[in-house]
């Protein structure tokens, strides 16, 4: 075989891997938005490109408080569903809060009994969240 096959060989894999990786990726880029706001995080589903409900991924910590003797309090995000959670120990407690670009606070959510230590979703999309404690009051995670 001459170096042109080889190369249109490679040039063709390229390809093929190119065009199965992009539908996964732009079925990632959907969100739930403002459907996620006050949901259980856990249960949070989206709608893909394929028109199918999706449990939402992507979960990450973004910010972790220490409150001391082990104990923080964590503002979480689903890169997925765009949505933000607040999550902390038992028996403390705190608060999720979304506010929007002008500085107001447009929702805040607590824990749910039947959530455990986790506080339904609020919508990220555009707004920015943290996550705060009753007592001390202030002390809550940055904003994002």
């Amino acid at each position: 075989m001459g170096w042109r096959r080889y190369t249109a060989m490679a040039a063709t894999t390229v390809a093929v891997v190119a065009a199965t990786l992009a539908p996964a990726e732009a079925a990632m880029a959907v969100s739930c938005g403002i459907v996620c706001d006050g949901v259980d995080p856990n249960q949070a589903r989206y709608e893909n490109a394929d028109g199918a409900m999706v449990r939402c991924g992507g979960f990450k910590t973004i910010y972790r408080k220490d409150l001391g003797l082990g104990g923080v309090i964590e503002l979480r995000y689903s890169t997925q569903c765009r949505m933000a959670w607040g999550r902390g120990p038992s028996g403390v407690g705190f608060s999720i809060e979304g506010w929007n670009s002008t500085g107001t606070a447009m929702r805040v959510r607590y824990p749910k009994p039947e959530m455990g230590t986790y506080t339904p979703a609020v919508n990220d999309a555009g707004l920015k969240a943290r996550v705060c404690l009753f007592d001390p009051p202030n002390a809550c995670t940055d904003m994002w």
